[in-house]
């Protein structure tokens, strides 16, 4: 795999089996080299792990398909990696949602600007189905979305 470092690549590493010291392995290499690489598990233990760092979207069969896919978006890659940045959120957003990603409120300026908008399009956005939940959820939960940095409640003297 380390020849693929110098490359203009995007590897995907489909997992299929339960064996956790092969999924470690993996991850380990994921983590370890400067390559864009994914490697996915099947949908739902996927999405256990995503939601476990992202609990505010719903991840369903279509993000998990465009990461089969091997979609360049960093940000998919970062899904399961940890808690995703506010600009991260907001590309996350705008590309399951729709609009570009300067049509949204900077969270980090105004959050409940933001979540108003999030909520906005939500309901004009079909709901998903959750492989957690076994429910149909909206995409996104903007209450379970961390408010660190909330400007608005800052003051400049």
């Amino acid at each position: 795999m380390k020849p693929l470092e110098t490359l203009p690549v995007w590897v995907v590493v489909k997992l299929c089996t339960d064996d956790e010291r092969i999924v470690d392995f993996w991850n380990n290499i994921d983590s370890q080299l400067e390559l864009n690489i994914d490697v996915l598990d099947d949908l739902k233990g996927e999405a256990i792990e995503v939601t476990s760092k992202n609990p505010w979207l719903t991840y369903a069969e279509p993000i998990h398909r465009l990461r089969e896919f091997g979609i360049p978006v960093k940000a998919f890659d970062l899904l399961d990696e940890g808690s995703l940045s506010y600009d991260q959120i907001v590309i996350l957003c705008s590309s399951i949602l729709g609009g570009a990603p300067k049509s949204y409120p900077q969270p980090e300026v105004n959050f409940n600007d933001f979540a108003s908008h999030v909520n906005e399009l939500l309901l004009h956005t079909s709901l998903v189905w959750c492989p957690i939940k076994q429910t149909m959820r909206p995409w996104i939960n903007t209450s379970k979305i961390s408010h660190r940095n909330d400007c608005s409640k800052c003051y400049i003297m």
